[in-house]
């Protein structure tokens, strides 16, 4: 019968690896973290800084409101007229760059669709086209008007 029992001395040691150690990855973590940190601190300043940005809306309501002071401090319909008609314009542009060329009717059509009525080609807004080629224009038309500017932009 052969002899089955391992010679001891020809066995060896079994040696384990290491443990896993944070040696040279540690920097590495650190410096994704670091770089993450920055990237989502950007994000939020840059989201941060859209959404608390002026709208055009807001912004065109501030003018209107300043035109309308304007019109109750001096009572000149002409320029307050002026003012508006230059603020829907400028509104309309920063739309859309092809507004530029409405004018007459098809300025007027334009507006009545961005509120879905037609006050301005069949009602007070008409004081746009016809204002600065008359000699008085009633403030109440201008209120009037005021307030129709207002919708429109509001309607933006």
């Amino acid at each position: 019968m052969p002899n089955h029992t391992p010679n001891i001395d020809m066995l060896r040691d079994i040696h384990l690896p290491e443990a896993i150690s944070m040696g040279t990855d540690k920097y590495l973590i650190i410096t994704l973290a670091m770089i993450l940190g920055a990237i989502v601190i950007a994000l939020i300043c840059y989201f941060l800084k859209k959404l608390l940005r002026p709208t055009l809306k807001k912004e065109a309501l501030f003018h209107l409101a300043a035109i309308e002071e304007s019109f109750l401090a001096t009572s000149d319909s002409k320029k307050c007229l002026m003012d508006l008609s230059g603020l829907l314009r400028r509104v309309a542009i920063t739309k859309d760059k092809q507004n530029a060329s409405l004018t007459g009717i098809n300025w007027l059509k334009y507006l009545d669709g961005e509120i879905k009525q037609d006050d301005f080609e069949n009602g007070v807004g008409r004081a746009l086209l016809i204002g600065p080629y008359s000699r008085t224009i009633e403030n109440t038309d201008v209120y009037k008007l005021i307030d129709l500017c207002k919708r429109f932009l509001e309607a933006q």
